[in-house]
């Protein structure tokens, strides 16, 4: 019985190195994929990243850096619900991977799952209480929900945390706006955007588009050209371009525009906005009117387009009323050239 208790050890000892140095071999393998995939994720070759990662992930399913990674591929590939699963066995690996936590809280928001992200959230900021992300998140979270009075005061918070972060200041900013403070609003924006050095376009074409929405239409200008010079392709250029277009009452080709920046973002409500001013301008009170709604539908906090529906229900109106009154003028100019014989 002994030797052959010590016949079945030895063997069981050396099975158990074969399949450690089987999964040392993985683990180096799997490293030198993350790496591959690593340089082709910064290079925006996310679908061959992908593929790597996956090849990584089978050597070495528990490893947390190639997990993380391909959370984030997935996300590049518009892949949340996969881009959930990832961050999940991430912080399933490694429990106080906080960044992990935070895609976890934005991709649960983003899929409508607010009691998972508040719970990703409040784990967040308990084990960092110091760090401003994590209010900032959770301003994010009570916006979705439309608090926005509790969101600005958890953007404040994460601004007290770090006045240097632009992202809080342009999120308030936004939501002052929609609250009807659009003068502090204005000036959270410009804020964020004196934060990027002037260099973030997004910010600029809201402040640009803030300041258009309070008649401050030369100022919004400015920047609407600035952005329509700098990009060709991305939303806020196609729209600002749409602006510049407008302004000078070139109305077909602005609506074009509004209609590559729809194709690209179905949710960027300043260009269902610049439409429905188009089709104002074009008479096509009904077509700017379900504009209009699309804003309402893209986010429900944003109530800028609910006047100006009623604003349009009116000029259509007084449009119609017009149409008949110039048709009943040349039904009595006819019957009067028939009288006279003319």
């Amino acid at each position: 019985m002994h030797k052959l208790f010590c016949s079945f050890f030895i063997i069981l000892f050396i099975f158990i190195f074969y399949i450690s140095d089987v999964q040392a071999q993985q683990t180096v393998g799997a490293r030198n994929k993350y790496k591959i995939a690593k340089n082709m994720f910064y290079s925006g070759m996310y679908q061959d990243a992908e593929k790597e990662l996956e090849a990584a992930l089978k050597m070495d399913g528990h490893y947390a850096d190639a997990l993380w990674l391909m959370g984030l591929t997935k996300m590049a590939l518009n892949k949340n619900e996969e881009a959930v699963e990832c961050f999940r066995r991430v912080t399933a690996e490694q429990p106080k991977h906080y960044p992990a936590r935070l895609y976890l809280a934005n991709l649960y928001m983003s899929l409508n799952q607010q009691e998972k992200a508040s719970e990703q959230i409040e784990y967040y900021i308990t084990n960092m209480p110091a760090d401003p992300n994590g209010h900032y998140a959770k301003g994010v979270l009570e916006y979705s929900k439309g608090n926005l009075t509790n969101a600005i005061k958890l953007w404040d918070k994460s601004i007290s945390l770090n006045k240097d972060l632009p992202y809080p200041h342009y999120n308030r900013g936004i939501a002052l706006f929609l609250l009807d403070k659009k003068d502090d609003a204005i000036k959270s924006i410009a804020k964020a955007l004196e934060l990027t050095s002037n260099a973030n376009n997004t910010y600029r074409f809201t402040l640009g588009y803030f300041k258009y929405l309070t008649d401050k239409k030369d100022e919004a200008m400015k920047e609407f050209k600035y952005i329509a010079e700098a990009e060709q392709e991305t939303v806020e250029g196609l729209t600002s371009s749409g602006f510049v277009l407008f302004s000078e009452n070139k109305y077909d080709e602005a609506l074009a525009k509004c209609d590559e920046a729809f194709k690209k973002n179905a949710e960027f409500t300043a260009s269902m906005m610049l439409k429905a001013y188009i089709l104002e301008k074009q008479n096509k009170y009904d077509e700017a009117i379900e504009a209009c709604n699309l804003i309402e539908k893209a986010d429900k906090n944003d109530k800028t387009a609910t006047k100006y529906i009623e604003e349009l229900k009116k000029a259509k109106i007084a449009y119609e009323e017009e149409l008949k009154r110039q048709l009943e003028e040349e039904v009595e100019v006819e019957e009067d050239t028939e009288e006279t014989g003319e």
